[in-house]
């Protein structure tokens, strides 16, 4: 690293000079990018390429027949032909004078192949010939096969479409597998023929009445087959067993032979409006006639007696108009299925069908007889789908504007309005009606739903009514009473499942839902709900709009009436049922409604979001809009429901937590319904339709009709209304809040109250006001901020009070909603109280959405995406999703690497449109900040040559952003001075470990000889040993012998673990080879090679003729590689149990016959058989399986091949490895070596035994872990960098056992007992915390000062705590927390090789006396109190460990609750665990060990007591279910969260639930037992507080920066109108995050005098010189006043003020290259007033911390650094900045880099 210090013009050379480096890692992690460019380049396949996204083999090469396979495999055929033959490639041009076919690939380009003999294959079609017309060809159908794995719905289309969707292969003639047994399913049953010449046989399968059409596709004739050039001629389930080996045809009766059916699919289609859907059957709407062609054999004349039947259902039938037959007349029959002759042409008729306008809409079979009599058998001719028709004037859903059809029924694209009232936002909705599948999903949803279950005949003949199918699909997007679509999800938290602000269209969910085999998909919100049944009801036919309701009321008890409640603080309590939405969306469908008269037809509600049972279930509608607006409340469906949510009167109340009185403080009659919104049609604005629902707000018509649907409701007779109808208190203060400025997530949301006193005299006012992050429904998620004030309003007074709440404030707390409720609850003196309200929404950062060429059909087109991350920290986990119908054929994602501050990311990728028109791309981006950031753009490709005209862009947020110049995006790379000072930092890699030097260190090299390069391991070999071709591959080492050894002392055999270079190789020659060697490696040179070791001693002495050791080479590339044990920066041979490994031991001569060689190993210092820490044993012809053994692989003259095995149970540790050779009576043994044993979780007889590779890979292999932090409401994820590999972390493992408590006291049995996990795992556990004085790794603190030390949330990985551990001669680290333990923990059981896992449990109990509850305590007032240790943590981490427990039994074994934090002792020690996880969850809390306290962190109650005055304890209630929630680990292979709540207890209120709670209570001991009561939640509220008449708020004035003073204006208002005296107590302290004070540097008392209801203020400033020398690392500064009211009410106001500083600038490369120098530019101004000094820069980069002293910077002074590295390896790589100096620490700067691989040469 070359680093570089200015200072403006100035360059200081001492602080470079003076640079230290604080640890290396020996490798960088490669990282790689796919298909994504972030200002580091980009893909070529991201840029246009045609296979793009392509997973699969290249273009099949021409003169190939094609097939498109569906997963899992193709089950049905696809043939191509000449051109007299349709087929569903489209035929573009030839090569040569072939026929060719061209199809369109995934990635938007097209390939041609010629047609030529070939075979298809497919099940259970034959496999034919391919062939031109004029030859004789088979008939090759594509039939129906009812095992086929796409299920009943499978179809023609599954195989092959027009857009080419799925990977193609090159046809072979290979016979796939039997297929699975066939699948019955009831329904119709449809003839299929199969025919070669003359033979024919039928065979009759059942279908579902929902399956699509399976068309045939034949290529030709050959006797009496069939031919069709549409498809859609023959429908039907062939069962498996009837495998056909012959081409199929159609059966046919006697007088009914066809040659061929012509579906006319293209003119049809285009006049029913049915040419966009993505399939290849034929779609019609109702009453409106289709045509198709009959042609007939050998030029026989159409029989004049034709007759069709058209078929739906499982079971038709004519009375319920599923079955109806018609015959062919001259004219056609309006109001019935008819069918009349449009020409005839020698063997063919064309044929007009019409269906009547009321017609069952669904899937119907069509078939035709010739003849008379029932006996007469159909031909069956294939299906076709009957939809509604908005086009035809006799539908119920006609619809005769246009552009209304253009947009409520054709349009893929929509638009929804979210946020609230004040402040409407949008986002992109992709309903993709048209898209492969969508309609075979649709008319299973029918098929599915409990109408159908439950009456199937009357369900079918119900689906003509547009109302009966709009209630029946509101039931069955939601789930909760079905196998429904969508599974509801308010609670913020969405483990297992999707947030549902991610979704951004229906696809994905519609086919996610059928490919799970129709289980709910997890979740939705309203929003999405609305989305998924607009999809279904345009793709069915219906006109169907999404509408939004802001201030939308839930009314759960038809009072017409929403109540709110509020604690005197002005809290929001969560009591009774109703609520208020921000925002609720659901849907109209347009239809006449004749059960209800005409004048309701029209805009008919349904609502999909599952909010109450409607007729037992979760369906609401239709409810005529009319209906609503004339408050009609009495007519069907849901109407009243409907009312309430746009008119009911909002009432707000007060409640007393103390006394439980309720005070009604208004009635709001105007604030529910406002703002009702939908798409405009034909562009992207947004419509209000407000008073298509209602008359004008507070108009007399407005009340008159909410009287009047009270009255339907008889409402005035309920005794609830007296209530209702009481007197309000009158207030003559009011109030509002303003927003200063736009709220943006990142930023501080600064508002302003608005209070105005209207009487004439003044008014005392007191103000609580609160600030809590809520979800859209309005439901409360955590308090944010809070403030109280005492102020007096003059008469007719207006004043104006600032509040600000920071971004680190709501940061933790804020959900995907990105919402904040805001209220001040206001109490006016002598008169009441009155309430302001306003939630406030923070819109996320904009995304720029760039086309970036001319869109074609079928060609690819780049399109950009930039997004700027606007916060001073680095985001991480970013994810880009992208959609569009008929742009991409499946969602696409991009994993982005992290963005540092203020850093834009650049994605690329390229869409295709398949079809014309405009087209939306929907882009939704993702990162650990911010969830869901959407936009939208238009991709238009002009219709005949009419050019695009300026693209729209849409974002999410209300306002669009600048577009970003792309030449400018980049950042660019500084330009350096001349003259710059570079220091270098070595950084070196690995040298290959096959030989070990076994030198000393410091002596200088004396010889220069060549030596052979050293073998190396070719990657991915296996364990190989002896004979030539192996030692030419490097695997084991030559025959010469590396180097002698004569003379070594005892001390210098101690330290020996490797084997030396050859002999004839001087000393010296080693030491220059080895330095060749290292120069030779990948990213090393000389400048940055380590020093080498100096020659070696000689060993042993050889003396005379004795058969004695000269030297020993493991084998490590091939040991190492066989063990998993590659990876370790080490120089010992890493090995693990059970597993045998290879060895290689060169002797001074042959052994000679009578001599006997044997091993000895052992481990620890008093190493002995007894404790089975030591073994001899000798080498024997084969390996055993359970103890330590050795055999002889090869020999040679002078060495031999040795392999050793050591039993899966044997002690982990470093063991020395001892020759003994025994000759006669005479023995003589010889250190080896040494290795180091692990566990090894490959082993199955290993007690870490772990059989699943994937998991392996995960929980031992893998550095890079996820730990979840946050709340159960807003769950976190952060990386962590365990790093088991890295040099000196196993060294560090090992020493933790040795230096523990366990070692001390008894060593031998310490070190015997480290076979057994458990053992080991236990001891980990003490040791990581430093709290018993036992040398431990960290030492834990919270709430407390971290000056001088690190603070826990520093940390970011695990290896520079343990290195730093060992520098400081293992003294605890300073500081961790609960995370922080758990990390390196992980770590630590890693790296012994114990599959580990770091879990982290929300709202997690710390129970202190064992009784298996947790007590809280608090005053009349609510404040919490600090009686007794019992505490709830909203988050604790620790690990588990997999492996058996023998001690408890097979049933426990598996993962293992380890925990390093501190919390209680368990026999002595501050250690916890291992406790079994199915013990925990069983309730077996008197296992061992720990099992109680573990059990308490995920089940105890909570009860909470208020204390009396007098002392007494009233418990308030108890809280049985939120403990232990959304337990969360790491997924396997991936960064997403596992919740693995399941495997600690059963769901929360679940009988199991309780009486594991109960079998646990009954284990403990009698004076444990807590004393209970049943009792809820609702019981009683815990917050209880008083409410004082004074408003009080503190508000900066301008934004606080460090170095500058801090002013503020204290508003206090008397709320009463009666005059108060006020004495104001103002104290600033300066605090720590946890708000703890530090020190008091402010403190005055001021009097106030108010007259009624007058406001005042109050100013204060803070100058630096308060505040300068007591600032902590937070920043923090804590202002509060203490108001005394005459009357003895106290009002407390107070602020957390966090002291800005300027960021730390950080300027990358726009492009950083392996093996190239790469300069970074950070620049940091000093803000303060005055000089700073002992400024220190830490740099870290992947691990490696380098520490910078900088010279001291004067007033305003800026600082340049630029810092050179080269990096080693690809991928992305994160340097963190951190600056501290002697006024203040931690100033924190981040940027991300994506290395890119060399450029080719």
């Amino acid at each position: 690293m070359m680093l570089m210090v200015t200072k403006k013009d100035r360059l200081t050379l001492a602080e470079a000079g003076s640079a230290s480096f604080q640890g290396h890692d020996s490798r960088l992690s490669p990282g790689s990018l796919r298909h994504l460019r972030c200002g580091l380049g980009a893909s070529p396949a991201s840029l246009g390429c045609p296979w793009f996204g392509w997973e699969g083999p290249p273009p099949p090469p021409e003169g190939a027949a094609y097939m498109r396979l569906p997963e899992p495999l193709g089950r049905h055929s696809a043939s191509t032909s000449g051109p007299e033959t349709s087929t569903r490639t489209h035929c573009r041009r030839d090569h040569g004078s072939q026929p060719s076919t061209e199809r369109q690939l995934p990635g938007g380009d097209a390939f041609s192949a010629a047609a030529s003999p070939a075979v298809t294959r497919g099940c259970p079609l034959p496999r034919a010939p391919l062939a031109h017309p004029e030859q004789n060809a088979w008939v090759l159908a594509r039939e129906p096969c009812c095992d086929c794995p796409r299920g009943s719905t499978g179809s023609a289309r599954d195989a092959v479409d027009s857009r080419g969707n799925a990977p193609w292969h090159q046809m072979s003639q290979e016979a796939l597998p039997d297929p699975a047994p066939a699948v019955k399913h009831p329904g119709a049953e449809a003839s299929i023929g199969i025919a070669r010449g003359s033979a024919s046989r039928a065979c009759r399968a059942p279908f579902p009445p929902s399956a699509p059409c399976h068309s045939a596709e034949l290529l030709g004739m050959r006797g009496r087959g069939l031919h069709s050039r549409e498809g859609n001629a023959i429908s039907g389930h062939c069962p498996a067993r009837q495998r056909a080996q012959r081409p199929p045809a159609l059966s046919h009766c006697s007088e009914c032979r066809l040659a061929s059916v012509d579906w006319k699919r293209k003119e049809n289609s285009l006049s029913h409006h049915t040419d966009q859907y993505n399939t290849r059957e034929l779609v019609v709407r109702r009453g409106q006639p289709f045509t198709l062609t009959l042609t007939f054999p050998g030029g026989t004349r159409p029989p004049g007696n034709l007759t069709f039947t058209a078929e739906t259902g499982a079971t038709p039938a004519l009375q319920a108009k599923t079955r109806v037959a018609f015959a062919v007349t001259r004219t056609p029959r309006s109001g019935s299925w008819s069918a009349t002759q449009s020409s005839s042409s020698g063997s063919s008729v064309t044929v007009s069908i019409s269906s009547p306008p009321n017609a069952i809409i669904g899937r119907y079979t069509l078939s035709l007889t010739a003849g008379s009599g029932s006996s007469t058998p159909a031909t069956s001719l294939g299906t076709v789908t009957v939809l509604f028709n908005p086009w035809l004037t006799g539908d119920d859903v006609f619809m005769p504007n246009h552009a209304e059809r253009e947009e409520y029924v054709l349009s893929e694209f929509g638009l929804v309005f979210m946020g609230s009232a004040n402040r409407i936002g949008q986002a992109g909705w992709n309903f993709g009606q048209f898209q492969e599948d969508i309609l075979n999903i649709s008319l299973t949803l029918l098929d599915r739903s409990r109408s159908f279950i439950q009456d199937a005949h009357r369900d079918l003949a119900r689906r003509n009514d547009p109302k009966h199918v709009g209630r029946v699909l509101s039931a069955m997007v939601n789930s909760n009473d079905d196998s429904g679509v969508l599974q509801g999800n308010w609670s913020g938290n969405y483990r297992g499942g999707q947030n549902p602000s991610s979704w951004t269209g229906s696809v994905d969910i519609l086919r996610q839902w059928k490919a799970s085999g129709y289980k709910a998909v997890k979740y939705g919100q309203c929003w999405v709900f609305a989305g998924v049944l607009n999809t279904v009801l345009r793709c069915l036919g219906i006109p169907t709009r999404m509408i939004t309701n802001f201030n939308s009321a839930h009314d759960t008890d038809r009072s017409l009436t929403v109540d709110v409640y509020y604690d005197a603080s002005g809290n929001p309590l969560s009591m009774g049922a109703d609520s208020i939405w921000n925002f609720h969306v659901w849907n109209e469908s347009w239809f006449v409604r004749p059960d209800i008269g005409p004048a309701y037809n029209g805009w008919q509600i349904l609502d999909a979001t599952p909010q109450e049972r409607s007729a037992g279930l979760f369906q609401c509608g239709p409810a005529s809009l009319a209906a609503i607006r004339e408050g009609d409340v009495d007519l069907r469906y849901d109407s009243p429901f409907v009312f309430a949510e746009v008119n009911a009167d909002r009432v707000t109340w007060t409640y007393n937590t103390s006394t439980g009185e309720t005070k009604r403080l208004h009635t709001e009659t105007k604030s529910v319904g406002q703002f009702t919104s939908t798409k405009a049609v034909g562009s992207y604005a947004r419509v209000d339709v407000t008073h298509s629902y209602k008359y004008a707000e507070g108009s007399a018509k407005e009340r008159t009709v909410f009287e009047k649907a009270r009255s339907k409701l008889n409402l005035h007779t309920m005794n609830s209304t007296a209530t209702r109808l009481l007197p309000e208190p009158k207030v003559s203060v009011s109030g509002k809040f303003r927003l200063e400025r736009t709220p943006e997530v990142g930023k501080d949301v600064c508002l302003a109250l608005m209070l105005t006193n209207h009487a004439s005299e003044p008014r005392a006012v007191e103000t609580h006001m609160t600030a809590w992050t809520i979800v859209y429904t309005g439901k409360p998620i955590h308090e944010v901020w809070k403030n109280a004030q005492s102020v007096t309003l003059g008469p007719k007074e207006e004043k104006t009070f600032p509040i600000q709440i920071s971004y680190e404030e709501y940061q933790q707390h804020l959900t995907t909603d990105n919402m904040i409720h805001t209220t001040a609850l206001c109490q006016v003196e002598k008169e009441g109280e009155a309430l302001v309200e306003r939630v406030v929404t923070l819109e996320n950062p904009g995304l720029t959405i760039k086309v970036l060429s001319q869109a074609k059909v079928n060609e690819a087109v780049p399109v950009e995406v930039l997004f700027t991350n606007p916060l001073a920290q680095e985001v991480k986990d970013c994810v880009l999703l992208a959609e569009g119908s008929d742009l991409l054929a499946e969602k696409l994602r991009l994993d982005a690497p992290p963005l540092g501050a203020r850093q834009q990311a650049t994605v690329q990728f390229a869409v295709t449109p398949t079809r014309g028109g405009i087209k939306q791309l929907l882009v939704n981006f993702s990162c650990n900040k911010f969830q869901d950031v959407k936009g939208f753009e238009t991709v238009e490709e002009p219709r005949r040559g009419v050019e695009a005209g300026a693209r729209r862009r849409r974002n999410s947020s209300v306002h669009n952003r600048p577009e970003i110049n792309k030449d400018k995006a980049a950042a660019q790379l500084p330009n350096l001075e001349t003259g710059k000072v570079a220091v270098q930092n070595r950084l070196p890699n690995p040298v290959d470990p096959s030989w070990d030097s076994s030198v000393g260190r410091g002596r200088q090299q004396e010889e220069e000889e060549e030596v052979p390069r050293l073998p190396q391991a070719q990657p991915g070999a296996a364990t190989l040993t002896g004979g030539p071709r192996q030692e030419a591959a490097g695997l084991v080492p030559p025959r010469r012998c590396p180097q002698s050894f004569a003379g070594r002392s005892p001390k210098a055999e101690e330290s020996w673990r490797r084997g030396p270079p050859p002999p004839e190789a001087a000393p010296g020659s080693l030491r220059q080879g080895l330095l060749r060697l290292l120069l030779q490696l990948p990213g090393v040179n000389a400048a940055e090679a380590p020093p080498l070791p100096p020659p070696a001693a000689a060993l042993f002495e050889v003396p005379g003729l004795d058969l004695t050791p000269t030297q020993l080479c493991w084998q490590v590339p091939a040991n190492s590689q066989a063990h998993h044990t590659s990876r370790f920066v080490t120089s010992d041979l890493v090995v693990r149990r059970g597993q045998g490994f290879n060895c290689t031991v060169y002797f001074n001569r042959p052994p000679q016959a009578g001599e006997s060689l044997g091993f000895i190993a052992e481990t620890g210092k008093a190493a002995s058989e007894a404790n089975h820490t030591r073994t001899a044993f000798a080498v024997s012809s084969a390996l055993a399986g359970g103890s330590w053994s050795a055999t002889q692989v090869s020999q040679d003259s002078n060495y031999v091949n040795f392999a050793i095995s050591s039993p899966p149970m044997a002690a982990l540790g470093r063991y020395k490895l001892i020759l003994q050779v025994t000759c006669g009576n005479k023995v003589s043994a010889r250190l080896l070596g040494q290795f180091v044993l692990l566990y090894n979780p490959w082993c199955s007889g290993d007690l870490v035994y772990l059989a699943n590779e994937a998991e392996r890979q995960e929980y031992v292999l893998n550095e890079n872990g996820i730990i979840f932090v946050g709340n159960a409401q807003y769950i976190e994820a952060r990386g962590w960098y365990y790093g088991q590999f890295q040099q000196n972390i196993l060294d560090f493992c090992l020493l933790l056992l040795d230096l523990s408590l366990y070692h001390r006291q008894d060593p031998a049995g310490d070190t015997s007992r480290r076979g057994d996990p458990r053992y080991v795992g236990r001891v980990v556990s003490s040791m990581i915390n430093g709290n018993d004085n036992d040398n431990g790794v960290l030492e834990g603190k919270w709430n407390a000062d971290f000056s001088h030390h690190e603070n826990p949330s520093r940390w970011d990985g695990s290896v520079a705590i343990l290195r730093k551990w060992a520098q400081d001669k293992y003294k605890p680290v300073q500081y961790g927390q609960c995370w922080v333990f758990a990390g390196v923990a992980g770590t630590a059981l890693r790296c012994l090789g114990i599959p580990t896992r770091l879990v982290t449990n929300f709202n997690s109990a710390h129970d202190s006396n064992g009784n298996l509850s947790i007590d809280k305590y608090y005053d009349p007032s609510g404040k919490s109190l600090k009686i007794g240790q019992d505490s709830t943590w909203d988050y604790h981490v620790w690990n588990e460990g997999w492996f058996v427990r023998k001690d408890l039994g097979t049933a426990y074994s598996g993962w293992q609750v380890i925990d390093a934090t501190p919390q209680e002792r368990s026999q002595g020690l501050y250690q916890c665990g291992p406790a079994s996880v199915q013990a925990v969850k069983q309730g077996d809390i008197e296992l061992s060990y720990d099992t109680t306290f573990v059990y308490t962190e995920v089940n105890a109650d909570i009860n909470r007591w208020v204390v009396q005055k007098n002392g007494s304890r009233v418990r308030a209630y108890c809280d049985t279910c939120s403990i232990g929630t959304h337990i969360s680990t790491k997924a396997v292979g991936s960064n997403q969260r596992v919740d693995i709540t399941n495997t600690y207890k059963y769901p929360e209120g679940s009988a199991e639930e309780r009486n594991i709670y109960k079998k646990a209570c009954s284990k403990l001991p009698r004076s444990s037992t807590p004393a209970r009561r049943p009792s809820t939640l609702d019981d009683a509220s815990s917050e209880l507080v008083t409410r004082p008449e004074l408003y009080g708020k503190f508000r900066l004035t301008q934004p606080p920066l460090l170095g500058k003073d801090v002013e503020l204006i204290l508003t206090l208002a008397n709320l009463s109108s009666a005059p108060k005296s006020v004495m104001v107590n103002l104290s600033v302290s300066s605090v720590l995050y946890t708000r703890t004070a530090v020190r008091e540097i402010l403190k005055e008392t001021v009097h106030v005098d108010f007259d009624s209801q007058e406001e005042k203020r109050i100013p204060l400033r803070i100058t630096y010189g308060h505040y300068g020398a007591s600032l902590t690392d937070d920043k923090k500064i804590l202002v509060t006043a203490l108001c005394d009211v005459a009357e003895g009410v106290k009002l407390l106001v107070e602020k957390a003020i966090t002291l800005e500083t300027p960021g730390i600038a950080i300027a990358v490369p726009h492009k950083v290259e392996v093996n190239k120098p790469t300069t970074v530019e950070i620049s940091y101004t000093n803000p303060l007033p005055e000089p700073v000094d002992d400024c220190v820069l830490l740099v870290t980069l992947m691990g490696q911390a380098v520490t910078i002293n900088v010279a001291g910077l004067a007033p305003g002074e800026k600082s340049q650094i630029y810092f050179e590295f080269t990096p080693r390896a690809a991928g992305a790589m994160q340097l963190h900045v951190d600056f501290s100096c002697n006024k203040f620490h931690h100033v924190k700067g981040f940027a991300l880099m994506q290395i890119t691989p060399p450029a080719s040469p």
